[in-house]
């Protein structure tokens, strides 16, 4: 379950569930990363060399994939990958897609305009649904932050996919929080958001990063104390390059 529920007047366009697929090289080596950030292992292929890791942190889900590819990605499984890839490229979005020998299709790809790519697959017959509880270790899940170079542009883009605005605001740059009920993304005009980062709030945020720290989680990023002088904003990088950015507040 996701922060924002739309799910009742929403029309999603991609899927039914989404996930965030990161490329990564050493899984064995960034399980601990993950799970020091309150991630728990799913499903995993071997505990050795394994080359897929499915986490989840109650709310969303993460695979970590062995494959080298633009990272991170979105993954989406809808019922009717065929109807689902017709209709997108009615609206003008070019598709990638892989078939079988009778022609069917069993994956496409499509390409936003700020280079992230989006994964469309069959779903999956044991499918895993998060537990819907927030995560305990970084707070609430907010959104997959992403830098655009357009506001207006991005927005329309992801409205075709049947996301929707759910908050707007040019207070300190020009961004947009946007949902589609199976993923929330964060579209910021702002070049310090450089790759795609998955964001948390909780207004105990300062006591969550000096538990991080004190486990060992170092932070690539931290941002001016307050006046109590505590870092309650910090961004995390695990070891694969994925980043984590942690944000006092509340949703």
């Amino acid at each position: 379950m996701l922060t924002y529920d739309v799910r009742s007047s929403d029309t999603i366009v991609l899927g039914t569930s989404a996930r965030i697929a990161i490329s990564c090289s050493d899984i064995r080596s960034s399980l601990p990363f993950y799970k020091q950030l309150g991630f728990s292992v799913l499903a995993t292929d071997s505990e050795t060399t394994p080359s897929f890791a499915r986490l989840s942190d109650g709310t969303i889900i993460l695979t970590l994939i062995s494959e080298p590819f633009r990272t991170p990605a979105l993954a989406y499984f809808t019922a009717d990958l065929q109807q689902t890839c017709a209709a997108l490229q009615q609206k003008g979005i070019a598709v990638q897609t892989d078939t079988n020998e009778h022609g069917e299709i069993t994956a496409a790809r499509i390409t936003g305009p700020d280079s992230l790519t989006l994964w469309l697959h069959r779903p999956q017959k044991k499918a895993v649904q998060p537990a819907a509880t927030p995560n305990s270790v970084c707070g609430t899940f907010g959104e997959l932050a992403i830098g655009v170079s357009d506001l207006d542009v991005s927005i329309a883009y992801w409205e075709q996919l049947g996301f929707r605005v759910r908050h707007r605001s040019d207070l300190l740059y020009p961004f947009a929080i946007m949902t589609d009920g199976a993923m929330i993304i964060g579209l910021h005009n702002n070049k310090e958001v450089r790759a795609p980062a998955i964001t948390y709030f909780a207004k105990d945020m300062a006591d969550r990063i000096e538990r991080l720290k004190k486990e060992g989680v170092q932070f690539v990023v931290e941002f001016p104390p307050g006046a109590d002088g505590r870092i309650a904003n910090a961004v995390a990088k695990a070891p694969d390059g994925q980043m984590f950015y942690l944000f006092e507040g509340e949703l």
